[in-house]
């Protein structure tokens, strides 16, 4: 697989989160980090989890900066991921889509959501809405229950 998978008009490459790291973005392994420990402070596997994070969660800010950054966004990969396999899973076929050859060779512009963290959820959904409007295609890769109100406001894109 390749390691870098977003190319801006500047041919900038964002270097990937691996499937199995992609889960450190999330918000819930990061409130479970540090609930672990304000219990323990001493928690080595903890410690070592959180070490981790802060470097992919800081290699994901970069990418969502470039994203954020880039003239025009070709597709827009949109989900809503909570536990570890759902960042796994979606990385992986992300990673499929875009990089089977007959659209690698499009060299298309991508979002995808595994690579990319914002620290708050008001900057993230401002993000998410400026990312939609300039995508020229949405992929929506829903999970098998999802809210009707969240797939409205995709379809009154």
């Amino acid at each position: 697989m390749s390691t870098s998978h977003f190319v801006t008009s500047r041919y900038f490459r964002s270097p990937a989160i691996a499937p199995e790291d992609a889960f450190l973005t999330g918000y819930i392994v990061e409130a479970e980090l540090k609930e672990r420990l304000k219990k323990d402070p001493t928690d080595i596997e903890a410690l070592a989890q959180e070490q981790r994070r802060q470097t992919v969660v800081k290699r994901a800010l970069t990418n969502h900066k470039a994203y954020l950054a880039s003239d025009h966004l070709d597709v827009y990969v949109a989900t809503s991921m909570r536990a570890s396999h759902e960042f796994v899973a979606i990385n992986r076929l992300a990673r499929k889509i875009f990089e089977h050859d007959a659209v690698r060779t499009l060299k298309l512009r991508w979002f995808d959501p595994t690579q990319a963290y914002c620290p708050n959820r008001i900057d993230k959904g401002l993000a998410e809405a400026l990312m939609l409007r300039r995508a020229t295609c949405t992929i929506y890769l829903a999970k098998r229950a999802i809210r009707w109100a969240r797939i409205q406001s995709w379809l009154l894109r």
